[in-house]
């Protein structure tokens, strides 16, 4: 069984490491003032990164070849990793990895409006539903390419 595993990388602009940061992730995650808003960013920022990663990954041959790769081996998970890290550098994360993180992000922006979290502890707590969480994703977040 392969195993597929995410890094988003959050560490300071000025830190020095290796790989360097996802920054526009670490800003929507941190963007949050309270709870609920935190709850919120993170559920749709989950909801997002799986249907993207779910459309990037029954596209990966396609996607490896837009950006001039071959890829000689059949792993899905070896795909998607030489995806994620082709121009990488110690300083930036490539072209290709940002434009993943771009398209989690721009959905997890429509999802967000639309996310009813059963955690509601900062509303009205009488209000509490049956821990259903519920949203609807447009079908041209999805559709693209």
């Amino acid at each position: 069984m392969s195993e597929l595993t995410f890094t988003v990388n959050q560490v300071v602009d000025l830190a020095l490491g290796f790989p360097p940061p996802d920054k526009d992730v670490r800003d929507w995650l941190l963007q949050s003032n309270t709870k609920m808003e935190a709850f919120t960013c993170a559920g749709a920022f989950l909801c997002a990164l799986f249907v993207i990663l779910l459309h990037y990954l029954q596209q990966i041959d396609a996607k490896l070849a837009a950006i001039g790769v071959s890829a000689d081996f059949n792993s899905l998970a070896a795909k998607f990793r030489l995806f994620m890290t082709k121009d990488q550098t110690f300083s930036y994360q490539g072209p290709p990895r940002r434009q993943f993180y771009d398209d989690i992000l721009q959905l997890a922006r429509q999802v967000s409006y639309n996310f009813d979290p059963w955690y509601r502890s900062e509303r009205n707590t009488s209000t509490a539903t049956s821990g259903i969480i519920s949203w609807h994703i447009p079908e041209t977040a999805i559709g693209k390419g």
